[in-house]
């Protein structure tokens, strides 16, 4: 999955992430990592590094959800 930001939202628009998805033969698992992940021009918080335009980072994020069944009301 491709997720490409616009403007008027809280992330810079042309901010891109790449998603890998894993969801189980059951479909009680899924599981997402990201695979690529590009941002807009900027400088770190502390000044230490500066990207250029549509700069590829090297991200290291994840979740996994897992579907939990419940019965009746609590």
């Amino acid at each position: 999955m491709k997720i490409t930001y616009t403007a008027g939202g809280a992330v810079p628009a042309g901010v891109g992430t790449d998603l890998n998805w894993v969801i189980a033969a059951d479909r009680t698992l899924v599981e997402s990592v990201v695979c690529r992940a590009v941002t807009v021009s900027g400088a770190s918080a502390d000044g230490s590094v500066t990207c250029p335009q549509f700069c590829e980072q090297a991200a290291q994020d994840n979740f996994e959800g897992k579907k939990i069944v419940v019965y009746g009301f609590r």
